[in-house]
Order: structure tokens, then C-alpha cells, then sequence
């Protein structure tokens, strides 16, 4: 469990889906274990409950990105306001 702590320390996730059931969960892990977050999802009001329960646990400050993952235009756009803020999206 600490090697993964460690490995998402300051890492940038995507999470889509992020406002409800398991990809907010997977947003409360990551937050915890220091990762910077861009939140995605079409449902605003959950997913800014989402980003202020983090906030107000001291785990960071995620970007919410409001996008229809079903719409490419929209889901580039959301990656793209997700580069602006923490830079290079890489994958391993």
C-alpha cells in the first residue's frame, strides 16, 4: 500500500465519471494519496461535491472539468483545460 501511495505522490489523474459511485471514490483514494486531480463529468452539482470534499479533507485542489465523455469535442476541450493547469498529461 505505501509503493502506491508513493507512486501517485504529485502524479496528474483524469478521472471521468468523477462526480458519483466508484469514480468519486477513485477520486477520495487518489486525493489521499496526493495526486493532482482533473475531475470529469456531466453532473455539475455532484461533481463539485466531489471536489469540496476533498478540498475541505486537506487533500488538495482538484479542477472540474464538466464534459459529456460521449462528445469528443467535449472531452478534448476538458483534457485540454487539464494540460493548461498541470501541464503534460503523460501515461505510463
Amino acid at each position: 500500500m505505501v509503493d502506491a501511495m508513493k507512486y501517485y505522490l504529485k502524479k496528474t489523474i483524469v478521472i471521468t465519471g468523477a462526480a458519483t459511485g466508484i469514480g468519486a471514490a477513485f477520486a477520495y483514494l487518489l486525493a489521499r494519496w496526493g495526486a493532482r486531480l482533473a475531475l470529469v463529468d456531466v453532473q455539475e452539482r455532484a461533481l463539485k461535491q466531489t471536489a469540496d470534499k476533498i478540498v475541505a479533507q486537506g487533500w488538495g485542489e482538484p479542477l472540474c472539468l464538466i464534459a459529456d465523455v460521449s462528445n469528443f469535442h467535449e472531452l478534448e476541450s476538458a483534457f485540454q483545460r487539464a494540460v493548461e493547469k498541470f501541464g503534460n498529461l503523460g501515461c505510463r
